[in-house]
């Protein structure tokens, strides 16, 4: 190592270089790196849903979930299997084992699940995928005064109008309900032309699809014949023939039944700033940018290319680079006054010259970590700019470390070259050591197993990179450009110089007055000092041990966003959950008005309004930036909260109002072959949690729900 330092000393060309294409790589790789909130992971989790029109939560259980169990529970790779069952579908999740490839656990649970031939014959085909993290970039809300098939039909356009665009992939329409046919028979005119439901449906299966019909072959090549009679609306249904009649009339569905050509029944609708919208979430995939996508979203509300009636409004609602872009600032914020500072305090020790080469460090591991960030399927995202923060701190130690031994073994007349080579070798051990030590300290979380390694692993590998640049400017590249320093201790511009010399003469007066005698009267006392630090160590136990000091899984961090989700009794009247859900609504938009009155500013931008099913809904109101807002988040949702009141029929209502939603603190779990015990026992042990004074927020899962474990006994969570 010694004749390596040397080298790069004597070669100073070849130094400079090094630094220069560091540099360079990194500030070039930094514009095409891939940016994105979070890192694409697989979750390890695969998910089975399988719809059951009309079957109520113990159908599912019986007659889906406890088939799929036994079918795939023994396979290898399955390290645990939940179920959920609701009403008209099962659901189940299976955790994949750390080391076991997912994809292909995915294709044999698929053969698995696809060779089961007792469903019930209304069970619709199941639906397997794994789950992963997907980058919602942001919404586009197209809100107005419109029915539900005029918003419906914008959304469309727009969403061709986006996907157009060379920066956006991936949009889909959300917060809105799926077009549906619906057919409803009616038992007196069946009866009047002595027809029976199979014979309608018969009909309608048979007559809307499209038949090959063979292959027709020509001197030019075969030709494809196809018989297409598939029908897409309902003016169409209506005109299928059920039967035809001796006399050649016939029989028509409309003849019998009414054809709804709409939307699927049900509450999920939406509603923005009090007004019916549709939303567009757009995705990030691949290597696209989200500033990029965020940017022309942003560009196409302002301008859209396709017509907008009067009263529509568009809006870029929840966009998630503006927290990319706060991270970025941060993090380019504390580099430059990282950078600043540290020039500053060695420039008041060391001359200007190895005070600039020190502090150029920091941009040099930083580019060389850009530059070989891509490399190791890394990219500019939250996780990897916390690691930045992170390293920052210790990124210059080596530098620093090796700089001041070269200006000291200046400042004992070993000048230039000599100097510098000499000063660098002889810390060249303890820095490449100390380096290594911080390297093996962090390198263990490359190795962490799970979704969470996964999400994780980023800040390893950007700290070690980092580290690994810092190391090589600090022993190769330093000591070329330090080396014509002359041997004046002392810069000779007068005014920096006179500071240098003052802040020199401080340090030594204060290392021979204060310092040593302080060390050698602790080294006098050594055991007392040991006992001190022991104390201070038992205290801080118990300090945390008596509660003093809060242990929580995670600390409360205020969003920018509060959310209010509601949840109805099993079989509450439609009626009754829109009007709860509206109340809620209307109490959000009323304390958006009345804070804007009393502040003069707006601390409520928008107000979502989701309805999630036909037994709840969810609201979330967008708060202004902490920096504008007067008002805490927590303060408005206990404003929001006291204007709701009581509503009528809820099982859960549930504000929140942080970043983090940790769930329940405990869940307990009970198991047994019968529902009715389960149901008993829950409330039972419900009403006993509820007379402790430390326990709050008691509740059962909402009744309607069945959730199982891989065995065959059911299960009824309570938390």
């Amino acid at each position: 190592m010694n004749g390596i330092i040397a080298w790069f000393a004597q070669n100073k060309i070849a130094a400079k270089l090094i630094t220069l294409f560091v540099l360079i790589s990194g500030f070039i790789s930094l514009q095409d790196i891939r940016k994105e909130i979070l890192p694409n992971i697989s979750l390890d989790i695969i998910s089975i849903s399988v719809p059951y029109p009309g079957a109520s939560p113990e159908d599912v259980e019986k007659s889906v979930l406890n088939r799929i169990e036994s079918a795939v529970y023994d396979l290898e790779g399955v390290k645990s299997l939940s179920t959920k069952a609701i009403e008209h579908l099962g659901v189940v999740t299976i955790e994949v084992d750390y080391g076991y490839d997912p994809k292909y656990l995915l294709n044999e649970i698929k053969a698995r699940v696809d060779g089961i031939g007792t469903f019930p014959k209304d069970v619709e085909r199941p639906i397997i995928k794994e789950i992963s993290v997907r980058n919602l970039v942001a919404y586009v809300m197209i809100s107005g005064q419109a029915d539900e098939a005029t918003l419906n039909l914008l959304a469309q356009q727009i969403k061709q109008d986006l996907t157009a665009s060379s920066n956006i992939s991936q949009v889909e329409l959300v917060a809105a309900r799926p077009y549906e046919i619906a057919i409803e028979v009616s038992e007196g005119s069946l009866q009047r032309y002595g027809l029976s439901f199979f014979e309608v449906a018969n009909a309608i299966r048979q007559s809307s699809m499209d038949l090959p019909t063979g292959v027709i072959k020509t001197a030019q090549g075969a030709i494809s014949v196809k018989a297409k009679g598939q029908v897409y609306v309902g003016d169409e249904f209506e005109e299928i023939a059920v039967r035809a009649m001796p006399d050649g009339s016939q029989i028509l569905v409309k003849d019998v039944a009414k054809v709804f050509d709409g939307f699927k029944e049900g509450n999920a609708l939406s509603q923005f700033n009090g007004r019916p919208a549709v939303a567009l979430g757009v995705y990030r995939v691949g290597d696209q940018n989200i500033l990029d996508i965020s940017k022309a979203l942003n560009d196409y509300v302002k301008k859209p290319t396709s017509y907008i009636p009067e009263g529509i409004q568009l809006d870029v609602w929840q966009d998630s680079s503006f927290y990319f872009k706060g991270r970025m600032d941060m993090l380019y914020d504390n580099a430059i006054g990282g950078l600043i500072i540290v020039f500053v305090i060695l420039l008041l020790f060391l001359r200007l010259r190895l005070s600039f080469w020190v502090s150029v460090g920091i941009p040099v591991s930083f580019m060389g970590a850009f530059a070989l960030l891509p490399h190791f399927d890394g990219s500019l995202n939250m996780i990897s700019m916390f690691a930045l923060i992170l390293v920052l701190g210790i990124v210059v130690d080596d530098a620093i470390v090796v700089g001041e031994n070269i200006f000291s073994h200046h400042s004992k007349g070993r000048h230039g070259v000599a100097g510098a080579i000499s000063g660098a070798q002889e810390v060249a051990n303890p820095v490449i050591f100390s380096v290594l030590t911080t390297v093996v300290a962090f390198l263990p979380l490359v190795l962490l197993p799970g979704p969470e390694g996964k999400l994780m692993r980023l800040i390893p590998i950007v700290v070690i990179l980092v580290l690994l640049f810092s190391l090589l400017e600090s022993l190769l590249c330093l000591p070329s450009h330090v080396s014509g320093m002359s041997s004046n201790r002392f810069d000779t511009y007068p005014v920096l110089g006179v500071i240098q010399r003052k802040f020199s003469e401080f340090l030594d007066r204060f290392l021979e007055k204060v310092y040593s005698p302080f060390l050698e009267s602790c080294l006098r006392w050594r055991y007392l000092v040991l006992c001190s630090f022991i104390s201070g160590l038992l205290i801080c136990f118990a300090m945390m041990g008596a509660g003093w000091v809060k242990v929580v899984f995670f600390s409360t961090i205020e969003a920018d966003t509060a959310s209010a989700t509601v949840t109805f009794a099993q079989n509450s009247p439609p009626q009754t959950v829109r009007a709860g859900i509206e109340k809620i609504e209307d109490a959000a938009l009323q304390l958006k008005r009345e804070l804007r009155e009393e502040t003069g500013v707006e601390q409520i931008m928008n107000v979502f309004t989701s309805f999630t099913g036909d037994e709840g809904g969810r609201l979330v109101i967008e708060l202004a930036p902490a920096e504008n807002r007067q008002l805490s988040g927590q303060r408005i949702i206990d404003a929001w909260r006291n204007k709701v009141g009581d509503l009528p029929d809820v099982v859960d209502l549930d504000f929140r109002a942080t970043l983090n939603q940790p769930g329940s603190t405990i869940n307990i779990e009970l198991a047994s072959s019968s529902l009715d015990d389960l149901r008993v026992a829950a409330n039972g042990l419900k009403e006993q949690l509820i007379m402790d004074k430390g326990l709050f927020d008691v509740g059962l899962v909402p009744e309607g729900q069945t959730i199982s474990s891989s065995s065959p006994s059911q299960s009824w969570f309570e938390s």
